[in-house]
C-alpha cells in the first residue's frame, strides 16, 4: 500500500529532533525522522513511501526531490506550503484507494477523503510504528540462540574474579576401538602362501545307531480293535413240518371185536381197492 506522509506534521507530533541546536539542526531532525520511517516501514513498501516537507528550510544545493534509504522525499519549492503539494499528489494518484495519507491536518485529510483514500493521524501512526518495531525486535531476539561460552572464556572470567580455572574435563566414554598403529611395520603381516600350514579336515564323529526298539509313544501305539457286539441271527421262518402222506396201499382190515356189530355187510367197498 502506498504511503504519503506530511513530514513536518509528523516531526512536530512525535518530537523527533536531531542532536544539537543551531544551524543544521532541522536538517538533522529531518534525517532522524526519515531513518525512523525507513526502519518502521516494511522493506517491500519503501519504494511506495513518499515524505513531503516545506521548501523554506530545504537544504541548499539539493534538488527538490531526493531519495533517502529507498524513500522518496519532496520539498515543496514551487508551492507556498507543503499542504499544496500534498493535495496535488493526492489528486494525481492513479490508485487512491490503495493510498494511506499520514497527517493530522484536516485540509489534507479532506483532500484524501474526496479521492476515497485512507487517512490516519500522525500520532496514531507513530504509536503503531513504534509497536511494530518493538514486536519485530522481540521476535528477532527470541529466534537467535546465543552461543555457549568456550572453556577459555570461562577460565578467563574465573581468573578475573579470583577463582581457580576449571581443569579440562576428560572424556569418560570408554574407547573399545583398537589403537591406531604408528607405522605400517607394527601391523600384523600375513604369512606367505608356501609356509601356510594346510588345514586338516576333522573326521566327522561316528554315530552309533542303537537297534533297541524305542518304546512306542502313546500316540504311536495302535489302539486295540474295538469289539462290537455279535449280530443276532435273523430268525428264519421254519417251514411247516411235512405231513406224511397216507399210503393208499391196502391195509389189512381191522378186526373189530366180536362183540361189536359191523354195520357194513361183508365185501363192502372191495371194488374200490381193486381199481387202485
Amino acid at each position: 500500500m502506498a504511503l504519503l506522509i506530511d513530514g513536518y506534521n509528523l516531526l512536530h507530533v512525535t518530537g523527533i529532533f536531531g542532536r544539537g541546536r543551531g544551524p543544521g539542526s532541522l536538517e538533522r531532525s529531518r534525517n532522524a525522522l526519515l531513518n525512523f520511517v525507513a526502519a518502521a516501514v516494511d522493506p517491500a513498501e519503501l519504494p511506495q513511501t513518499t515524505v513531503v516537507f516545506d521548501a523554506k528550510e530545504a537544504p541548499p544545493g539539493l534538488p527538490r526531490t531526493v531519495t533517502h534509504r529507498g524513500i522518496t522525499v519532496h520539498f515543496a519549492a514551487e508551492f507556498e506550503e507543503a499542504d499544496d503539494l500534498l493535495e496535488e499528489l493526492i489528486r494525481t494518484e492513479p490508485s487512491p484507494r490503495k493510498l494511506l495519507v499520514v497527517s493530522s491536518d484536516h485540509r489534507v485529510q479532506r483532500a484524501a477523503k474526496r479521492r476515497r483514500a485512507a487517512t490516519i493521524d500522525s500520532d496514531v501512526w507513530y504509536d503503531e510504528a513504534k509497536r511494530h518495531r518493538r514486536d519485530s525486535a522481540g521476535v528477532t531476539s527470541r529466534d537467535v540462540k546465543p552461543d555457549s561460552p568456550s572453556v577459555g572464556e570461562v577460565n578467563r572470567w574465573l581468573e578475573a574474579f579470583g577463582f581457580p580455572a576449571s581443569p579440562p574435563v576428560a572424556d569418560s566414554t570408554p574407547n573399545n576401538s583398537p589403537p591406531i598403529p604408528e607405522s605400517a611395520e607394527s601391523l600384523p603381516q600375513p604369512k606367505p602362501a608356501s609356509q601356510a600350514e594346510p588345514k586338516r579336515l576333522a573326521k566327522p564323529p561316528t554315530t552309533h545307531v542303537s537297534r533297541k526298539k524305542s518304546p512306542q509313544s502313546p500316540a504311536n501305539r495302535q489302539a486295540p480293535p474295538t469289539s462290537s457286539p455279535p449280530e443276532k441271527p435273523t430268525s428264519a421262518r421254519k417251514p411247516p413240518p411235512s405231513r406224511p402222506r397216507k399210503s393208499l396201499r391196502r391195509s389189512k382190515p381191522r378186526q373189530l371185536p366180536e362183540d361189536e356189530a359191523n354195520p357194513f355187510p361183508p365185501g363192502y367197498a372191495d371194488d374200490l381197492f381193486d381199481e387202485s
